[in-house]
């Protein structure tokens, strides 16, 4: 911690104190992605500049790694965005989480749910960030879908918010037992036959074709678990 603190302290004296207040506010808000291009840095900046912003940052060394041989692409060195992330939250704290709401935006208008995912959730849209979770994983897709991911995303939901997006607790269960968490996945089952009412009555009549797909989709999931 000591020596990580050393490194952070001479970020801040060596680098980025001697560069201009756009460098530094742009370093420091742009810091929340991952993956940096122009059109991206601009939706967080509020600037017209991005592609430019960035090859003048890598000309001066400050950090940038390209990522393509085109100059399309960068990421900033792993301890300088922690670093920059740390200043974020000094300098910018209300900031952090309008930042993120442009980013899911973004990434929506690029059509990278997962992107838009992961800043929905960063930024407590936790509404979205549901959507954006069954988008991802359709019914055609879900297999697709790594399980460990899925329950991370799950997982940073508000837990009554699962509880009454049907879906999502079927999506809960099905990743829950591809992770042989089978009590907790018998537990998000039971979540969607309350939700489904199929706990206070015998019979499945009156229930829509969606709901009787959800039923199917139940028995499935208790036949994995079984097996």
């Amino acid at each position: 911690e000591g020596s990580a603190r050393h490194v952070f302290d001479y970020l801040a004296d060596e680098v980025l104190s001697r560069q201009p207040e756009d460098v530094r506010e742009f370093l420091v808000k742009t810091s929340i992605v991952e993956t940096l291009n122009g059109p991206l840095c601009e939706a967080l900046t509020d600037a017209t500049d991005g592609q430019e912003m960035l090859e003048r940052l890598e000309r001066a060394n400050l950090f940038l790694v390209p990522l393509d041989e085109g100059g399309r692409y960068y990421r900033y060195h792993h301890l300088f965005a922690a670093f920059l992330r740390e200043r974020l939250g000094r300098v910018y704290p209300d900031a952090i989480l309008e930042l993120h709401r442009r980013a899911q935006l973004w990434y929506e208008e690029d059509g990278c749910l997962a992107g838009a995912l992961e800043h929905a959730l960063a930024a407590e849209d936790f509404d979205r960030a549901a959507d954006l979770i069954e988008e991802e994983t359709s019914i055609v897709r879900r297999t697709y879908v790594d399980a460990s991911l899925l329950l991370r995303w799950l997982g940073a939901l508000p837990d009554q918010l699962v509880r009454n997006r049907l879906e999502l607790c079927l999506l809960y269960a099905w990743a829950l037992v591809h992770s042989g968490q089978l009590e907790n996945a018998e537990r998000r089952l039971r979540d969607t036959e309350e939700g489904l009412g199929l706990d206070a009555r015998a019979s499945t009549t009156g229930l829509s074709d969606k709901e009787r797909t959800m039923l199917g989709e139940i028995c499935i999931i208790r036949a994995r678990m079984a097996a």
